[in-house]
């Protein structure tokens, strides 16, 4: 199997790149508003399963598996995970989805204080065109 290809396969399937950054203390997310809108989705799909609803219950996002989406008792953004009540992710799931409604291409918004106010790490979103692709994202 040709692991590479594989890899570009699964980013684009997913419809957005993420990183974290350790200096800044923030994810970041790349992606068309469509592409984004399937982060929103897939926290959606982990809050509509009962089993999810136990303390670290998680799910592993994307290709490199290191996002997790997480139960928690609390919200929290941390450098391994999202986590929250799974009525704490429906909050940020519906805070996403507020800022996509409005945000234009090439545009960002950031989650942070208004999910978790303990100092944690932030959520920086990118706006990507239409026909942008993960796999091709250049830094």
């Amino acid at each position: 199997m040709d692991w590479d290809r594989q890899t570009i396969k699964e980013w684009d399937e997913l419809g957005f790149y993420y990183e974290y950054d350790k200096n800044l203390k923030q994810w970041r997310f790349f992606g068309s508003k469509n592409g984004l809108n399937n982060f929103v989705k897939l926290i959606e799909k982990y809050t509509e399963e009962p089993s999810n609803n136990g303390n670290s219950e998680h799910i592993h996002i994307g290709p490199y598996n290191y996002l997790k989406i997480m139960t928690w008792n609390e919200p929290l953004i941390s450098e391994n995970s999202i986590a929250g009540t799974l009525k704490d992710l429906i909050r940020l799931k519906n805070i996403i989805l507020d800022k996509l409604v409005v945000v234009k291409v090439g545009q960002i918004f950031k989650i942070g204080n208004e999910y978790s106010i303990n100092d944690t790490p932030y959520m920086l979103f990118v706006v990507m065109k239409d026909e942008f692709l993960p796999s091709t994202i250049e830094f």
